[in-house]
C-alpha cells in the first residue's frame, strides 16, 4: 500500500515537542510521510516561548511549490502563525489542493506564552480559515477567542464556528471530563476519553490536529477519524516524557521506552 503524504504548514518549535516537530511524529505514527512548509520559527521550551520569527511569504510560496510538484498530497494540516499575511497565504495554498483540511488556530503555547492575539488576528482566522476547514481544532479559550464569547461553553461556539462557515468542528477540552466536543452536519456530540494528566501536554494540540488529518489521509471517513484521533492523542499523552523539560513536558505519539525496548529485545 502506498504511503500517504500529508502536508504541514506551521511553525518550527525549537525544543521539538510541538509544531512541525509533533507532526511529524503523529503522522509516522499512523504510517504516514509528513512534507512541511515552515512559516514560522521559535524559540521555544517546555516552559514558553522567548522569540519568533516569520518567515518570509516567497519562502512560503517557493517551499510548497517544491513539494507540490513532486509529492501527491493526501491531507493538509494547518498549525500556527501569528501573521494576517501569513494566514493569507495559506488560504491561497489551500486553495490548490482538492484534499481534505484540518485546521488547528493555534494562538499559545501549552506553556501559556501567546502566539498571537488581537482583532486582526482574529477576523483573518475567521474570513480565511473558517470557510476553507474541513474541520477545525481549537481548544476551549481560542474558539472562545474566535466567536468572541468569553463564557461560552463547547456545543455553543462549535455552533457559531460551524454557521461560519467550517464544514465541522471539535474543540478540544484538555483534562474536562466531559471529553473533546464534535460538532459535524448537524449533530453534535462528546467524545468521551481518558483526561490528560498535565502537564504531559506539550504538544497535544499539534499531534491531535495532524492524527485527524493523518487518519483522513488513509482513507478513513471524518468521524472515525476525529474519535480514533482522540483516543490516539491521550495515549501520547499519556506516554508523555515527564524527563525532558521543567515546565509543560512533550507528548510522546511513537511511545520511545516502548521502541527502544524492541530494539534491545
Amino acid at each position: 500500500m502506498t504511503v500517504p503524504v500529508v502536508l504541514s504548514i506551521g511553525t518550527f518549535d525549537s525544543s521539538g515537542g510541538a509544531g512541525t516537530h509533533a507532526d511529524v511524529k503523529a503522522a509516522a505514527s499512523v504510517g504516514c510521510f509528513l512534507a512541511t512548509v515552515l512559516v514560522g520559527v521559535t524559540a521555544q521550551n517546555t516552559m514558553g516561548i522567548t522569540k519568533r520569527h516569520s518567515i518570509p511569504l516567497d519562502m512560503i510560496e517557493a517551499q510548497f511549490a517544491a513539494i507540490n510538484a513532486d509529492l501527491e498530497i493526501s491531507a493538509l494540516k494547518v498549525g500556527a502563525t501569528w501573521s494576517p499575511s501569513v494566514i493569507s497565504a495559506i488560504a491561497a495554498i489551500s486553495d490548490r489542493l482538492d484534499v481534505p483540511c484540518v485546521i488547528d488556530p493555534v494562538m499559545g503555547a501549552a506553556s501559556g506564552a501567546i502566539l498571537g492575539k488581537g482583532d486582526s488576528l482574529r477576523n483573518s482566522i475567521c474570513r480565511e480559515y473558517l470557510p476553507r476547514a474541513t474541520l477545525l481544532t481549537p481548544n476551549l479559550q481560542e474558539a472562545r477567542t474566535i466567536a468572541e464569547l468569553p463564557s461560552a461553553d463547547a456545543p455553543e461556539l462549535a455552533s457559531w464556528i460551524r454557521a461560519q462557515g467550517a464544514s465541522a468542528v471539535v474543540v478540544t477540552m484538555g483534562d474536562d471530563p466531559r471529553g473533546d466536543y464534535f460538532l459535524h452536519n448537524g449533530n453534535g456530540q462528546w467524545l468521551g476519553r481518558v483526561p490528560h494528566p498535565e502537564p504531559l501536554d506539550h504538544g497535544a494540540g499539534c499531534t491531535h490536529s495532524t492524527l485527524v488529518a493523518s487518519l483522513l489521509a488513509r482513507g478513513l471517513v471524518l468521524r472515525e477519524s476525529v474519535v480514533r484521533a482522540g483516543v490516539l492523542s491521550s495515549k501520547a499523552v499519556h506516554h508523555g516524557l515527564a524527563e525532558i523539560g521543567g515546565g509543560r513536558h512533550p507528548v510522546d505519539a511513537l511511545n520511545l521506552q516502548a521502541r527502544w525496548s524492541d530494539v534491545t529485545s
